[in-house]
């Protein structure tokens, strides 16, 4: 069974999935081989320059896409075991149909930006164009992936509390 978390950057879901795996669940976080930055111009994958780098006009000219091919491989492994993919890029829609369960971390404005603030420089969400983005993505959030079928998670517990109610929500 493939299970999805996503949520907003800053959310925890790569936190949720360090913490998932530590317990021996089957977790991936989809920065890691998942995703990838694609040129809109032609789809084609592109390397993405350091963070210094990535202005707006970067981040216009790109966009961080779910490699699908990568997501069905997953859906597609270990019958007996569940799989969790978690992470954030365009596609989620797709990547929300071909997983047998989604689920997306949801917390409040003020929580969000205490943990981008968090991150230090160079992390992402520490640039404001950054900021403004998540934030916008963030006000859509909850209502598009309900649409989509994704159950809430409060993303506002602690991750062992977080990672124990996952777990018993999809029986792993």
């Amino acid at each position: 069974m493939l299970v999805f978390v996503t949520g907003v950057a800053g959310s925890g879901k790569s936190t949720l999935c360090a913490h998932l795996g530590s317990q021996g669940a089957n977790a991936h976080d989809a920065d890691e081989g998942i995703s990838r930055h694609v040129r809109l111009s032609d789809g084609e994958p592109a390397a993405a320059p350091p963070r210094r780098e990535q202005t707006p006009e970067w981040a216009a000219a790109h966009e961080y896409r779910f490699d699908l091919d990568r997501v069905r491989e997953l859906a597609r492994g270990d019958k007996d075991r569940t799989t969790f993919l978690l992470g954030a890029a365009y596609g989620d829609d797709d990547v929300i149909e071909i997983a047998d369960r989604s689920f997306y971390l949801d917390l409040g404005e003020d929580q969000l930006l205490a943990r981008l603030a968090a991150r230090g420089p160079g992390g992402y969400g520490s640039e404001p164009h950054e900021v403004e983005s998540i934030l916008a993505w963030h006000a859509a959030a909850a209502e598009r992936y309900e649409a989509l079928g994704a159950i809430r998670l409060d993303a506002t517990l602690p991750p062992r509390e977080l990672a124990a109610r996952l777990l018993a929500a999809t029986g792993a």
